[in-house]
């Protein structure tokens, strides 16, 4: 047996017994992380998270098609239209605008709460708590490479968290249609004016022929 093999024997046999000596000790340190463990299974609330993907999609120069034709004999360059959806998108999850509307929309003041407010609480202030809860439970993320943005609730009740994710997606998608279709007509109303003033000025160009 070379030096070095007796030097680890003679190591290991020195760890055992001093292990053997402190066996006590060891015992007390493992029994008590495993309380602590134990305790903070009870004690630390559970969260459970539920997930919603968005993709979304462009609407450049959505309702606009039909008057590319008349527009170019105008003379006038439709709108390249549109702000980049995933941006938008971004920004309403960030909303307090959405926060309120999933808040009405779930009766999330009383889900949220309920073990419910003290007596002095106002209506207002348990709704402004309640929007905080629910900002601070939803987070958002956007893959740079594909541009899907994923929604996630972390609730006490799992059923709960996954209503809120879906109800938000539901009530993103209205509130992105609203934007797109007011974008739209307003682009729409702008293309009309311009395409009757270029056509009195092709009037007045042709009298004076």
């Amino acid at each position: 047996m070379s030096e070095a093999q007796k030097a680890n024997e003679i190591s290991l046999i020195d760890l055992f017994l001093m292990i053997k000596a402190r066996k006590k000790l060891v015992l007390v340190i493992t029994s008590f992380f495993l309380l602590l463990g134990i305790v903070a299974t009870f004690i630390i609330p559970k969260t459970y998270e539920a997930t919603a993907t968005v993709f979304p999609v462009s609407s450049k120069s959505s309702g606009l098609s039909q008057y590319a034709g008349l527009a170019a004999m105008a003379g006038i360059n439709l709108p390249a239209g549109g702000d980049d959806a995933a941006e938008t998108v971004m920004a309403l999850l960030g909303s307090r605008l959405l926060e309120e509307k999933v808040v009405k929309k779930l009766d999330l003041v009383d889900k949220m709460n309920p073990s419910g407010f003290s007596a002095k609480t106002t209506p207002e202030d348990k709704f402004e708590e309640t929007a905080i809860q629910l900002k601070k439970a939803m987070k958002s993320k956007k893959d740079l490479s594909t541009g899907v943005i994923t929604i996630s609730v972390g609730l006490k009740e799992p059923h709960l968290a996954k209503e809120v994710a879906n109800e938000t997606v539901r009530m993103l998608d209205t509130l992105l249609l609203n934007k797109n279709l007011t974008t739209t007509k307003k682009r729409i109303e702008g293309l009309e004016q311009e395409i009757a003033q270029q056509k009195i000025k092709l009037n007045d160009y042709q009298n004076q022929m």
